[in-house]
């Protein structure tokens, strides 16, 4: 029967929705069912009860069910921008001031470190792909997703002047309709993984604190505590692989997009220099200046690397998750 309903919600439901929102809701409150089932009734008898009863009532249950699921998969949607902002780091108050600083240190680190050997290929093409340039410690985030695509952001002011979070939606209307399909399939790749870390996290915290409340054994604790920590852990980093093929994509697009925009628009005059054209023209847009002919500031000096211990929030995170799911097997053992 939800397998019926599903095929229904698939012919009425937007395909990315569906994809992003629906089947990751669907996984983890299927997954709390069994959990919750399994340690009330034991999933058999769970089972054999669900088939046993009267017709109407599972209909019922799993009308009820579906309504759930729906709501969770329209909050994850509605989430969406959300959920990237929190998984770049940008973040407040004492997460901003705990864990950030944790990240934006360890990778500051490793940013300097990359300068240092910037002529080697290698380290050319990891603060290519992952990072801000070597000069602009100010703009590192303290996550392994946030540099992906704060180094895609900045592409465009580093070769032309332009300010991609002001000219991106005037550019986007103008890309050629088949990359901006790839473009709309490359993002919805990485909403997608980010929605699956998000409920696997949920799915273990949730479910693992349902275990240890209920008394259940250590080793469902462990299950679902560890499990979902480690699947929320695989989908981030997966994320984040997807990202750099986005972060190319946006890149091609204002290589590709910028000319056009600029013949769109009705100043400028066709002879004048493209970065001092895109820095006049940004000016205006945001500030309604008219002439920001001046040129650009010399960027900062490189800031020494962070002193102190530095490790990646991976570490912290995973650490974490270690000692919690050590110390709540020890609460049931």
């Amino acid at each position: 029967m939800i397998a019926g309903v599903v095929k229904e919600a698939a012919g009425v439901l937007d395909r990315r929705f569906l994809l992003n929102a629906f089947l990751p809701a669907l996984t983890v409150l299927g997954g709390l069912a069994l959990v919750i089932a399994g340690l009330e009734l034991g999933v058999g008898p769970a089972i054999r009860r669900l088939g046993s009863q009267d017709s109407l009532l599972t209909s019922f249950e799993v009308a009820g069910f579906v309504v759930v699921v729906a709501v969770l998969a329209g909050l994850l949607s509605s989430l969406e921008s959300a959920l990237f902002r929190l998984a770049e780091g940008y973040w407040w108050g004492p997460l901003r001031r705990t864990l950030g600083a944790l990240g934006k240190r360890w990778h500051r680190r490793r940013l300097a470190a990359l300068g240092e050997q910037i002529a080697d290929d290698a380290a050319y093409e990891t603060v290519y792909l992952r990072y801000p340039l070597p000069t602009q410690p100010g703009e590192v985030m303290p996550t392994r997703l946030g540099n992906i695509l704060k180094n895609a952001e900045l592409y465009p002011r580093d070769r032309y002047e332009i300010d991609a979070v002001l000219v991106w939606p005037r550019l986007y209307p103008l890309l050629p309709e088949r990359m901006a399909t790839t473009l709309n399939a490359a993002q919805s790749d990485v909403a997608l993984l980010l929605t699956a870390a998000t409920c696997a996290a949920g799915f273990a915290v949730v479910a693992g604190g349902y275990v240890l409340a209920a008394g259940g054994s250590s080793v469902l604790f462990l299950a679902c505590f560890w499990g979902g920590i480690a699947l929320a852990w695989l989908a981030y980093r997966a994320a984040c692989s997807a990202a750099i093929g986005y972060a190319q994509l946006v890149k091609a697009a204002f290589d590709i997009g910028r000319t056009e925009l600029r013949a769109k628009l009705p100043d400028g005059d066709p002879g004048e220099d493209e970065m001092a054209y895109w820095r006049r023209v940004c000016a205006q847009w945001y500030r309604n200046v008219a002439t920001a002919h001046a040129p650009a500031p010399e960027p900062p000096a490189p800031e020494d690397p962070p002193k102190g211990l530095a490790l990646p929030l991976s570490v912290w995170l995973l650490g974490s998750a270690a000692v919690v799911g050590a110390a709540g097997a020890i609460l049931l053992a």
